[in-house]
């Protein structure tokens, strides 16, 4: 949390944590931390900052995180996998 701190956005991470103990403490415990709000201090907070704070606190949510953030910036092409065609693949094909 303190090298977060470095971060222009996270100056008042840590006081934020401590004044919304409860907040804080909800969002941690959440399933999907990744998609819940923020406590009110860093609720509009953007996504590549969110990852910032989630690969500090919670590097198990960090996965599903990236992938909402490729999916904003480049697009939904690039996290789903076309489906496999045998016959587009075999037009790819030599002898």
């Amino acid at each position: 949390m303190k090298g977060l701190e470095s971060v222009k956005v996270f100056e008042s991470l840590v006081s934020s944590m401590e004044s919304e103990a409860l907040q804080w403490r909800k969002w941690y415990v959440d399933e999907k931390a990744e998609s819940v709000e923020l406590p009110r201090a860093f609720k509009d907070c953007q996504l590549f900052h969110r990852l910032l704070l989630l690969r500090a606190m919670r590097p198990d949510r960090l996965i599903y995180a990236l992938t909402q953030y490729v999916a904003e910036w480049l697009g939904q092409d690039f996290i789903e996998q076309p489906s496999f065609n045998i016959f587009d693949m075999f037009k790819e094909t030599k002898p």
